[in-house]
């Protein structure tokens, strides 16, 4: 896929084209993304302070080398996304590499089950290969699973756990020094995390 980016003809009629996103598609990545945490059930899907978070957080990263974002176009609309992110950690046995998190796989609910999710998701998979990554995990929900497997996912057996970590009542680390720990005080600074994964299981290992 030169430059990742391809035309592909849909019924001889429309043309369905996967390519990088662009400054003018964060609006409908970030929607797109919404459309997932909404069938996924999560709380808060549909707020604006979160969404707007999104739109800068992906805005500053187009450029990343560190960071694909793959959008489907049909008819001039994008229609599907899919992300790569690869993920900075000491290498492993497993991948002295490292990882590549795919994420945000989403379709519009409108033009699912005619191969668009799967489109971007393959093109993220293609770049995952040319990063020097060593593996690719997600988190897969029932509905992406089948098409996961197919890619060569498994299931993992290290079961994925979080901790909110501004939940109220939790007694949070402290610094050496005995200072309270502050997102502005940890090497790397502020982080945001997904949405809580209801138990899924982590696909990958």
């Amino acid at each position: 896929m030169e430059g990742l980016a391809a035309v592909v003809t849909l019924d001889g009629v429309s043309s369905r084209q996967i390519r990088r996103a662009a400054a003018r598609d964060i609006e409908d990545v970030v929607r797109l993304r919404a459309e997932m945490f909404r069938a996924m059930e999560v709380s808060q899907h549909d707020a604006t302070d979160w969404q707007a978070a999104a739109a800068e957080w992906l805005t500053r990263r187009l450029d990343d080398p560190r960071f694909c974002v793959m959008v489907v176009e049909v008819g001039g609309a994008v229609v599907a996304t899919a992300m790569g992110i690869l993920r900075e950690a000491p290498p492993s046995p497993h991948s002295p590499g490292g990882d590549v998190l795919v994420c945000n796989v989403c379709t519009d609910p409108e033009v699912r089950g005619q191969g668009h999710g799967r489109a971007a998701f393959d093109a993220v998979l293609a770049w995952s290969r040319t990063v020097g990554a060593g593996r690719a995990e997600l988190l897969a929900t029932e509905d992406g699973r089948r098409m996961y497997e197919k890619a060569g996912f498994r299931v993992s057996r290290s079961p994925v756990m979080r901790v909110h970590l501004q939940d109220e009542g939790l007694a949070g680390p402290t610094l050496p020094g005995g200072a309270a720990t502050s997102a502005d005080q940890v090497p790397g600074g502020p982080h945001r995390h997904e949405a809580p994964s209801r138990g899924l299981p982590k696909l990958g290992d």
